[in-house]
């Protein structure tokens, strides 16, 4: 799913643990509550290869879940 230039907004932050390494789905859990967005977390922070590229005190990047929710509605519209 591309995002174009979506805004969006700011952002908190997330440091991994030990237990995050190759576990995009753990982080997921941790920060919005469900599995369902570690795709998103990833290509958010720019992570192509979760085993290697996810390190233990790595920070990542996440916006409101709220706002992941309404540019999925708005782009997913557009791929229709």
């Amino acid at each position: 799913m591309d995002f174009g230039d979506f805004d969006f907004g700011p952002v908190k932050w997330y440091k991994c643990a030990e237990q995050d390494v190759g576990r995009p789905d753990r982080i997921s859990k941790l920060i919005y509550g469900t599995t369902n967005y570690w795709w998103f977390l990833m290509w958010f922070n720019g992570v192509s290869d979760i085993w290697n590229d996810i390190r233990p005190q790595m920070l990542i990047k996440y916006p409101d879940i709220n706002i992941v929710r309404e540019a999925m509605k708005i782009y997913r519209k557009k791929d229709k």
